[in-house]
């Protein structure tokens, strides 16, 4: 997504372990974009990755490797229109994170506890 100019922040169980440096079970990735981004994400999926699109995100699940839950593991690529633009969230924010030779962008901590506030 960085070589292709995407926006996206990734957040929920892999920001938290992530910006929390703690270990909690991790079944998925979820990440936000735009949904104008949502052709180029599909374009981008390598082949282990069957993307199924619904009106607000992409979830693409790997053809390959199950989850600790017993289900496919799962990128969800979801709406920042439609889900985190009301929580005055700004895409273009992100915390860089270096994960060996790759730079992630992470939902900001304090952006990614308020979202978990909310939903838990």
């Amino acid at each position: 997504m960085n070589k292709n100019n995407i926006q996206y922040l990734v957040y929920g169980s892999v920001a938290l372990n992530l910006l929390k440096r703690q270990e909690n079970d991790v079944h998925d990735i979820d990440i936000i974009v735009n949904e104008s981004d949502f052709d180029k994400i599909k374009n981008i999926l390598p082949n282990s990755f069957d993307p199924i699109q619904t009106e607000f995100s992409i979830h693409a699940n790997s053809k390959e490797y199950i989850g600790k839950d017993n289900k496919p593991f799962d990128i969800s690529f979801d709406s920042f229109e439609h889900y985190f633009q009301k929580y005055k969230i700004d895409i273009s924010n992100a915390e860089e994170i270096q994960l060996e030779s790759v730079t992630l962008n992470i939902l900001p901590k304090k952006d990614l506890l308020g979202l978990y506030e909310r939903n838990h």
